[in-house]
This record gives C-alpha cells, structure tokens and sequence, in this order.
C-alpha cells in the first residue's frame, strides 16, 4: 500500500516565501500546485492508494469535483492539509487578535466537514499557530477558544 503524496489547489502563481513571526514559509510546498486532476493521474500511475492535499479554504475548491477525481481514478484523499490558511490568510489558533483565532477556528471546521467526506484526516500544522513574545499567553489562546 502506498500513501500518500501532497498536492494543493493553490496555483504556481500564488506561490512564494511567506514570513510569519519568525518562521520562513514557502506558500506552495507541493506536487502539481493547482492541478489537482494531473495528481490524481500521477498517483495512479505510480500506484498509490491516497493523496494529501492542502485545502487553503474548503469553500473554494469544489467538492463535486474532488469526488469526481478521486472515483475516476480510484485514488482516495488521505489527509487534508490546513498550513495555507495560515501562509495564505494568517488565520492562526495562537493569534492575540481574537477575530484571528475565530476565523481560524471556523475555517478549520470546514475542513473537517470537506475531509468527512473523504474519511481523510486533517492534518493540524502551520494553522495551530506559534509564539509571539509570551509562550504562556500563546498556549492560553490556542486552548481556551
């Protein structure tokens, strides 16, 4: 059995370094950015049973679609990937902005909803966030909303 590899619905052309805090991200880190159809095509081939792909936001990547890929081609989504609404839109679980921290919240339920039906996981990454100056502080964000 093999799975899985990344890919993600962002486009080549939204790609670049992103910086956040302290930390240095490269916002497109995966196979076949923005052709979702040509990873499931290539993981076919290759043999595998299960892909990652990174979803930034559920709401724009169609469902229908996915589930048109993953029965034409027999290859399920393994995980779903979330580190975009943090590179893309800044949505963190550890921001001191409290609208932050409900968006990102919010977002991430809608990953699960997107993931559910694929039975995938939802990898937690860049979205949980990091520290910014007060470690406590940081930790009483993310685990008290």
């Amino acid at each position: 059995m093999k799975t899985s590899f990344m890919t993600s619905n962002l486009k080549p052309t939204q790609g670049g370094m992103g910086l956040f805090g302290n930390l240095k991200v490269e916002r497109v880190l995966s196979l076949f950015s923005g052709d979702l159809e040509k990873a499931f095509s290539v993981a076919k081939e290759l043999g595998f049973d299960g892909i990652e792909i990174s979803v930034v936001d559920p709401k724009e990547i169609s469902l229908s679609k996915v589930e048109d890929l993953v029965s034409k081609y027999r290859v399920g989504i393994s995980a779903i990937a979330t580190g975009g609404a943090a590179v893309r839109d800044g949505l963190i679980f550890s921001s001191p902005d409290k609208s932050t921290r409900k968006a990102a919240i919010q977002r991430i339920k809608n990953h699960i909803d997107f993931a559910a039906h694929f039975n995938a996981v939802v990898v937690l990454g860049l979205i949980k966030g990091w520290v910014h100056g007060n470690y406590s502080q940081c930790e009483d964000y993310v685990t008290v909303e």
